[in-house]
């Protein structure tokens, strides 16, 4: 699990890994209230084990990104760590591979300071 204000809203939104399952992003609406933006926010992990994740500003534009660990065969499909840039609108990009962050070694977790 990751916690952070995605959207600057200075509400903390969580973000849950998955491994038989989808990893998840929840939306902090207040008051207790959190709304499942995996989907529109183009985090959908489906068939892909996601070990931890990390939230940080890894491109310096003031947004927190996420980074996600995997793990699973070598070699597979997706099997890298993807690190998914914050586009500002809810949604996220993954880019990995731009950032040189695309490990493809079993990952359990991830830290960024």
């Amino acid at each position: 699990m990751a916690l952070g204000d995605i959207n600057k809203d200075g509400l903390v939104d969580i973000f849950l890994a998955g491994n038989q399952t989808s990893n998840r992003l929840y939306l902090n609406q207040g008051n207790l209230q959190f709304k499942d933006i995996t989907d529109q926010a183009g985090l959908n992990s489906s068939g892909f084990w996601s070990t931890g994740i990390s939230m940080a500003d890894i491109n310096g534009d003031g947004l927190l990104d996420i980074y996600v660990c995997k793990s699973g065969p070598q070699g597979g499909k997706k099997r890298h760590n993807e690190l998914y840039i914050n586009n500002g609108d809810l949604t996220f990009t993954e880019k990995s591979k731009d950032f040189g962050l695309a490990e493809e070694r079993l990952s359990q977790h991830a830290v960024f300071f």
